[in-house]
C-alpha cells in the first residue's frame, strides 16, 4: 500500500454536475476550519488533509465527510502528511513551529517527535 501527497493552498471543491462544470460552478466539500496545506491519500476512501490553522482533517468516505483528528497536535498549521506503507495507521504531520508529529492510531491522537526540528515543510 503506498501513499500519495499532494500541495495545495485551497479547499477541495468538485465540479456539482457535468452541467455546472461546463460554466465553471464549484461546490465546496471541505474540510472546513483552514486553507488546505496538502493532502494524503491512504486508499481511495482514506484521505486526510493538513491545513493552516485547522490541524489535520480525515475522511473516511473519499472526501465527502471530514473531522478534524487534532487530539495531542501542538500546532494547528501542518505543511505536510505522510504514512507509513508497512503500517497505515502510522502517520506523520510536519507542523510550523512545532516539529514533527506522529500518529501510531490513524490520526485519533498525536505526539511530537523530540528530536525534531522547529518547522517542517515537506516529508519524504
Amino acid at each position: 500500500m503506498g501513499f500519495l501527497a499532494f500541495f495545495c493552498f485551497c479547499s477541495i471543491w468538485h465540479f456539482p454536475s457535468t452541467a455546472f462544470a461546463a460554466i465553471g460552478q464549484w461546490t465546496g466539500l471541505g474540510p472546513w476550519g483552514g486553507d488546505v496545506e496538502c493532502l494524503l491519500a491512504v486508499s481511495p476512501s482514506i484521505l486526510y488533509a493538513g491545513t493552516q490553522n485547522g490541524g489535520v482533517f480525515k475522511s473516511s468516505d473519499g472526501g465527502a465527510h471530514w473531522v478534524a483528528v487534532n487530539n495531542g497536535l501542538g500546532n494547528p498549521t501542518v505543511f505536510a502528511l505522510a504514512v507509513d506503507p508497512a503500517a497505515p495507521a502510522n502517520l506523520y504531520a510536519a507542523t510550523y513551529g512545532n516539529g514533527i508529529y506522529k500518529s501510531l492510531d490513524a490520526g485519533s491522537s498525536w505526539s511530537r517527535l523530540a528530536a525534531s526540528p522547529a518547522s517542517v515543510y515537506s516529508l519524504a
